[in-house]
């Protein structure tokens, strides 16, 4: 390009290859000050489930021993199940979660498991227990509950299925209120 009076150009000549490796620069700064949220690890993903799973996990021990009184009369039965516990789960557990075992009073023989580890047995099922194999057992179905997730699933499930139905409330009390206000 050549300026009107005829005389020399001002633009410095500038290669292909410079103009897309600026281009390319301008494009990596642009995306790396952007305000939009960045691309979550994996290992961070990871980190955010298991502290929700624990939140939910927390939240529902709560409950359970809103519910059901813990026993405290018998210590060493106690410590004799958490003692199994914590040796089942030191061999098939999830490495990630410490494991809480407690008994709960109820005749009936029964045990579950809430998320992040926390596994409560009934009175009437450690009463019932003939062998520390039957304990192994109990508790091993239990501990393969939360490594599979599978009441932590269940509430998210719910969770996002509430979710939805509240959206689509919102949604239809929305179009509602634009129709009687003729905003539609």
């Amino acid at each position: 390009m050549r300026p009107a009076h005829g005389g020399a150009s001002a633009m410095p000549k500038v290669s292909f290859a410079a103009v897309h490796v600026s281009a390319l620069l301008g494009m990596v700064f642009l995306f790396a000050c952007s305000s939009s949220p960045a691309v979550v690890s994996d290992a961070e993903q990871a980190r955010k489930e298991l502290a929700e799973e624990m939140d939910v996990g927390r939240a529902m021990a709560a409950s359970i021993l809103g519910r059901y009184k813990l026993v405290t009369d018998i210590p060493k039965v106690s410590d004799y199940v958490r003692a199994i516990g914590e040796s089942v789960h030191s061999r098939v557990g999830r490495p990630e979660i410490a494991p809480h075992f407690a008994i709960v009073e109820s005749p009936e023989p029964n045990a579950f498991a809430a998320p992040g580890g926390f596994i409560f047995v009934t009175r009437g099922l450690v009463q019932g227990l003939r062998s520390e194999d039957e304990l192994v057992g109990v508790l091993s179905h239990e501990i393969a509950h939360v490594n599979e997730r599978h009441v932590f699933q269940k509430v998210r499930a719910k969770k996002a299925s509430s979710t939805f139905i509240l959206a689509r409330r919102s949604e239809e009390h929305t179009s509602e209120l634009q129709s009687r206000l003729h905003l539609v």
